[in-house]
């Protein structure tokens, strides 16, 4: 499971955790809460929720499923992602934000990264999600909507995709801290989704992103997941 605790983690771990201000203040422009959504023109709404179909969504929503940006368990080349975006009509040009099920989908983190790796420039998630949004009160709409295929224009990002040749070319390295966010059981060894071996990277770090969710399923204050963090030896 990917989540929006993935980019806070990799924002916090670009420069230190002395720099919290400034990483606090990355993390919230990340995030948007329900009661701040608008419906106006040029916001385009992403539906990742996962499973059958819904009769209700966010105004202004298209649906997109992130695994379509994957082959054989390897993220699509920039391009390929690029033309994808552009089939479901985004340009690069809108205000984007996307939602999912909730804590520990992270079906909406993944599509924000997508879009980050791409280079769209105006991308946040619904913290909290959908049930978030049910939550507001603020209307819906009985269907998704289809946008007009377009050409995507953006500055793409391949450095934020590291392979497992640079893996091996950096394992060892004193500043290196690998995070494995899957669940306790995968982390321990359990192969849950047909893995041919279980278990995990040696001197990988266990970071279950449900640790970082309130009940609700917003997420935490920085101030607390830096200190999870540091639990866990990220400093």
């Amino acid at each position: 499971t990917f989540s929006i605790l993935g980019v806070t983690i990799a924002l916090m771990l670009s420069g230190n955790l002395a720099l919290a201000d400034s990483v606090s203040k990355q993390t919230e422009n990340l995030l948007i809460a329900a009661p701040n959504l608008s419906t106006a023109d040029g916001v385009l709404y992403i539906d990742a929720r996962s499973g059958k179909s819904s009769n209700a969504f966010i105004p202004n929503s298209i649906r997109i499923d992130w695994q379509k940006f994957y082959q054989n368990q390897n993220v699509k080349s920039v391009g390929e992602i690029s033309s994808l975006l552009g089939s479901y009509g985004i340009s690069g040009n809108e205000q984007i934000v996307v939602y999912d099920d909730g804590a520990g989908k992270g079906h909406a983190s993944m599509i924000f990264w997508l879009l980050d790796l791409a280079g769209h420039p105006n991308v946040k998630v619904l913290d909290g999600g959908w049930q978030a949004y049910q939550k507001s009160g603020l209307k819906t709409a009985n269907k998704a909507v289809s946008a007009k295929s377009t050409q995507f224009k953006g500055t793409a990002k391949p450095q934020a995709v590291m392979g497992m040749k640079d893996v091996l070319t950096h394992y060892g390295d004193y500043d290196l801290k690998i995070i494995d966010p899957r669940s306790d059981e995968e982390y321990l060894g359990w192969a849950l989704h047909g893995e041919k071996r279980g278990g995990h990277i040696r001197a990988a770090m266990n970071f279950n992103p449900t640790w970082a969710y309130n009940a609700d399923g917003t997420l935490k204050e920085i101030s607390k997941i830096r200190t999870l963090m540091k639990q866990k030896g990220l400093t």
